[in-house]
């Protein structure tokens, strides 16, 4: 089974109405979020980490390319070109616009399933890295950010669920509430995969645990995207390179990203 939400609001609309919740004895799972905020924050967001997002963004080595202005031929404008005047061209006068672009979108794909045993501060510090990439990557290229769960369900093995999250402008508070929050991902994600589709606690019928990376790489054309302007970022474990060198694994995809000449890098 795979459903897709077009946002946020419809995600959580869904989970109010078909999520089935679990009787739940470890407040450290959720990260200490009880089910009141859960319910609070996946409506109004949550920009408690945004700071820390910002502050990573502004060590980065790599400048951020932005728009630049150019001047190009016009009928009217700032000042005009004697050459072009006296040749009698219409368009002998120069404005100034911002260059633009045409880079084709950049889709987010994050995963915010983890595994049981994942400590709930692994996930908070993951997410703040995914926040700082996107907001680094909205600086310069039209970048869509799609949050997606991965786990078994009676219909097919598997349950798949994806929802997007507003990138034009970016929703600070969605966003880092969304890629932060255990008690989205293991709370509200989790309820709704059980009330859809009879999730159990297990991963998809065709996930490999040794190679999360397979199962993501072969989901994308599935949900419609296109491989090579993807950036899919598969389960959270602890030797995910972005954990183990966040600034270097930044850079990395922001320079991969820049140009769609450099995005069949791997």
């Amino acid at each position: 089974m795979i459903v897709n939400y077009d946002s946020i609001f419809s995600l959580r609309q869904a989970w109010l109405t078909h999520g089935r919740s679990r009787y739940e004895s470890d407040p450290e799972y959720y990260g200490y979020e009880t089910q009141t905020q859960t319910k609070l924050w996946s409506q109004s967001g949550n920009t408690n980490l945004v700071p820390e997002a910002e502050k990573l963004l502004s060590q980065l080595e790599t400048e951020v390319e932005t728009p630049r202005k150019t001047w190009h031929p016009a009928v009217a404008g700032a000042y005009a070109v004697v050459p072009d005047m006296l040749a009698g061209r219409p368009q002998s006068m120069r404005q100034q616009t911002l260059a633009p672009d045409f880079r084709a979108p950049l889709t987010i794909l994050a995963s915010v399933t983890a595994w049981a045993a994942t400590d709930s501060n692994l996930l908070i510090h993951r997410g703040t890295l995914i926040l700082a990439l996107t907001l680094a990557l909205t600086r310069f290229r039209p970048t869509e950010l799609i949050i997606l769960g991965t786990t078994d369900g009676i219909e097919d093995g598997e349950t798949i669920i994806t929802a997007k999250i507003n990138t034009q402008p970016l929703d600070l508070s969605t966003a880092c509430y969304v890629l932060t929050s255990c008690g989205f991902s293991r709370r509200l994600m989790y309820d709704l995969a059980r009330g859809l589709n009879g999730f159990k606690g297990g991963w998809p019928k065709t996930f490999d645990t040794q190679y999360p990376e397979k199962y993501l790489t072969n989901l994308i054309p599935r949900l419609g995207l296109d491989p090579q302007s993807t950036l899919a970022l598969p389960i959270v474990h602890h030797k995910d390179p972005m954990l183990l060198d966040p600034s270097t694994w930044i850079n990395t995809q922001v320079r991969r990203f820049a140009n769609p000449e450099n995005e069949t890098e791997t």
